[in-house]
């Protein structure tokens, strides 16, 4: 698992040769594209990888998957903080091999609020 050590930065940013950010009309949303140097499988592997967040992603202390289900989702509970600031949420998961990852906050979560 050292290829998820290095960092999401790392592995996305230095490679990028385009880079845009699309609004969306719907609230809360944001696309953003660019073009990398790696394959969608190996960025689907890290995107995917919940319960190695802690290892990588900056302020996030734990991350955990504490349920999985039978056709693959899971939901997966973050704690984010940065000194004094610390909150966990928990969202649910699905993921479709090397095409999409969506995530949906459940009930009740610290973010939705915001």
């Amino acid at each position: 698992m050292s290829f998820l050590a290095q960092g999401i930065y790392k592995l996305i940013y230095p490679f990028s040769t385009k880079n845009k950010i699309i609004k969306n009309v719907e609230a809360n949303s944001l696309t953003h594209s660019l073009i990398i140097r790696y394959t969608p499988e190996q960025l689907f592997d890290v995107v995917a990888a919940v319960d190695y967040y802690h290892d990588f992603v900056p302020w996030c202390q734990r991350s955990e998957i504490v349920k999985r289900n039978p056709d693959g989702s899971f939901d997966a509970e973050l704690e984010i903080g940065f000194k004094f600031l610390v909150e966990s949420y928990v969202s649910h998961v699905e993921l479709e091999k090397a095409k999409r990852i969506k995530v949906f906050d459940l009930p009740y979560n610290f973010f939705g609020c915001l």
